[in-house]
């Protein structure tokens, strides 16, 4: 494991999901241990069929809750700070005005 990582720690990654026309429809979380964030990121949007043009990977000590993030395209995605998620779940975000 990465010594910058906490043993034990949870991180959040976030992948913006880009389309054929180059618009941010909107974006999934994933999190779990990782050395490489970034390989877990881009290997789980893989997986699920997603066609990700840009990953941007965000360390996130949890329990913290999630909170906005701001896209280098100005796109602000905002999640749910009530749902739960379990190791290798997605979270669903929506791009809304907070």
């Amino acid at each position: 494991i990465d010594k910058e990582l906490k043993p034990g720690a949870q991180y959040v990654y976030l992948a913006t999901s880009r389309y054929p026309l180059g618009e941010v429809r909107g974006a999934k979380v994933w999190w779990g241990y990782a050395s490489k964030p970034e390989m877990a990121a881009s290997l789980r949007s893989d997986a699920s069929g997603l066609n990700l043009k840009k990953i941007q990977v965000i360390p996130i000590d949890l329990p913290e809750k999630i909170k906005r993030f701001s896209m280098p395209e100005m796109t602000v995605l905002c999640g749910s700070t009530e749902k739960t998620i379990g190791k290798n779940q997605y979270l669903e975000l929506s791009i809304n005005d907070c």
